[in-house]
């Protein structure tokens, strides 16, 4: 929805407040969390419209039309604001919209790379309408470049002139995940789209994972203003001490909560500038927990008071979004973003207000959602029925001896993200590079299609399985990991039919499987559908061996070229620190 109003809706809103016309709806009795004040006061909220009219104790704006909603016995609170999510992933917005608007998170600020890159700009700018249109406010972050290589044309959707197209959108707030922080200071045109953001007044969302104090002074001199990595409490006084918003992160592969609450439980910073992100659940772990709710009770529990918890999650991200006026808060004048709890010290939402509307109770939607357009109009790899890659054979995911580096540098894991460099020695075996099967090595091959071309190479630390293909990862090409090359062609294949997804196959049959249609990133289900599919493919992967904490993030991070040590791109084996490929794609 469109923040901006009209001068009719603030003359009705000034005639709702003095009680000179009717309230739409009028909640009575509760008990209103005010953020601005830090004070729980209670006090009666009537709407009109999206928005709060009135904060009080007179009721002379409710007619014989006003919907009055008895708020006896709960605290209201404002709806929750993610500074940090990943609304690309796993969901479309729709869906995303479903799951956790009944958990009381009524606005999201997010990357758009997955649905840009997909769409390109004309379509994209369908896709911004549509989410619009919907009662979970979606805000955007561009990118300043890709996560990983790209080939042309997508690889020119990251140009200055396109970021500045995309800045002139009102629901781009500025730039997401701003992952290049170890370049900045040698790339002048990393420095050039910096500015281009500074200059329109909006934020720098900055991924500075594993910067230095001293690196932290020049990110902050170069525009950015935020940060979600910290895993210390110690980092993160760091960044706020350099004067950038921190966000605080528990999320399904990092729960950092419990020692970054020591900011303010043990050094007892001023908490203005602190907020709350579980930065891209996966679908299991958001059903089984919530969402920004969940944060909250986790914050409150590691002994975070209440109303400070409160405003980490609603004005805190309002302000740093520079929607302070319009979100965040129950005040006369912003939208009517409302969640109703009855223990404020465990919130739960048992009534949830969007714009003005009741949308869910009891942990249920009780409106529809308008059905999107945008998926038709997704470029998807793999609709092609005549691709060569439908037919995908064994020896497709072979390492031919010829060009074979010696020895050969192994991706070993280290943990769910980070890698290190292994280097093995191998043997001939009948023309092909074959590995000492002691180390557990996994066969991985990156099929990139448009190129026709594949990448080829090995991973430990994974387990061992038959053949895993998906297509969720940073190239969205497709990823296929195992140790049977019948068995990952077997994987491979399935996942072109199903026009992108997840599969598992072993012992020539296919496992389990998630269909990902919509450009190889998005199910068109449900939540509720898709995570215990996922979450059945990953207890099949632990059986397995498979030691981390998200498969997903695991697969989606291995093509990334802005993560140490060393990945499987569509350029080949590639060290990130040393900047060149190990062994090239063919």
């Amino acid at each position: 929805m469109s923040l901006h109003r009209t001068l009719e809706e603030t003359q009705a809103l000034i005639k709702v407040s003095q009680g000179k016309a009717y309230a739409d709806l009028y909640l009575r009795g509760g008990q209103v969390v005010n953020v601005y004040s830090g004070e729980v006061l209670p006090a009666n909220v009537a709407v009109w419209g999206q928005r709060i009219a009135y904060v009080g104790s007179l009721d002379s704006m409710i007619g014989p039309e006003t919907r009055v909603v008895d708020a006896q016995g709960f605290y209201l609170l404002p709806g929750f604001i993610d500074p940090h999510g990943h609304s690309d992933y796993f969901y479309t917005s729709i869906e995303l919209a479903r799951a956790v608007l009944p958990t009381g998170t009524t606005a999201i600020f997010g990357d758009c790379l997955p649905t840009y890159s997909i769409l390109g700009q004309e379509d994209f700018e369908v896709f911004l309408r549509e989410a619009n249109r919907l009662p979970l406010k979606f805000f955007f972050g561009a990118r300043a470049e890709p996560p990983t290589f790209w080939d042309p044309p997508r690889h020119e959707l990251f140009t200055e002139e396109r970021l500045r197209w995309l800045l002139d959108h009102e629901e781009i707030l500025g730039m997401a995940e701003y992952t290049p922080w170890f370049r900045t200071l040698s790339e002048e045109g990393l420095v050039r789209k910096l500015h281009i953001v500074r200059e329109s007044g909006k934020r720098v969302e900055g991924h500075l994972a594993g910067c230095p104090y001293e690196k932290l002074n020049s990110m902050v001199a170069a525009g950015v203003t935020s940060c979600h990595e910290s895993i210390t409490a110690e980092q993160a006084l760091d960044r706020l001490r350099l004067g950038l918003w921190v966000i605080l992160r528990e999320s399904t592969i990092r729960q950092d909560l419990k020692e970054l609450s020591r900011l303010i439980t043990e050094r007892h910073v001023n908490t203005s500038r602190l907020m709350l992100t579980p930065d891209g659940p996966v679908p299991p772990t958001l059903l089984k927990n919530g969402y920004l709710d969940h944060l909250l009770r986790l914050a409150i529990s590691y002994g975070i008071e209440p109303v400070m918890a409160v405003q980490m999650a609603t004005i805190n991200p309002a302000t740093y979004l520079g929607l302070e006026q319009d979100l965040g808060g129950i005040a006369p004048g912003r939208i009517a973003d409302i969640v109703m709890v009855r223990d404020l010290r465990a919130p739960r939402a048992s009534v949830v207000l969007a714009n003005g509307r009741v949308v869910a109770q009891d942990g249920e939607m009780v409106v529809d959602l308008p059905a999107p357009t945008w998926y038709d109009r997704a470029y998807n790899k793999y609709r092609d029925v005549s691709s060569p890659f439908q037919d995908i054979q064994p020896s497709l995911f072979r390492i031919p001896v010829q060009g074979a580096p010696q020895p050969f540098p192994v991706i070993e894991l280290i943990n769910g993200i980070i890698t290190r460099r292994h280097d093995a020695s191998w043997d001939n075996d009948g023309g092909y590079v074959a590995l000492d099967p002691s180390l557990g090595a996994l066969k991985a091959s990156l099929v990139i299609w448009e190129a026709k071309r594949v990448a080829r190479g090995f991973v430990t630390g994974m387990g061992r399985f038959g053949g895993l293909a998906t297509t969720l990862n940073t190239t969205r090409q497709l990823l296929v990991i195992g140790e049977s090359e019948v068995d990952m062609a077997l994987a491979a294949r399935r996942a072109v039919e199903m026009r992108g997804g997840l599969v598992l196959a072993e012992g020539g049959r296919v496992l389990h499987e998630m269909a990902y249609p919509v450009g190889g990133l998005f199910p068109l289900a449900p939540v509720r559908e898709t995570a215990p599919i996922l979450a059945c493919i990953e207890d099949l992967l632990r059986e397995r061996g498979f030691p981390h904490a998200s498969l997903y993030y695991t697969c989606h991070f291995l093509s990334a070229n802005h993560l140490p040590q060393v990945r499987l791109t569509v350029r080949g084996v590639y060290d990130v620190k040393e900047g060149r490929v190990l062994y090239p794609a063919r």
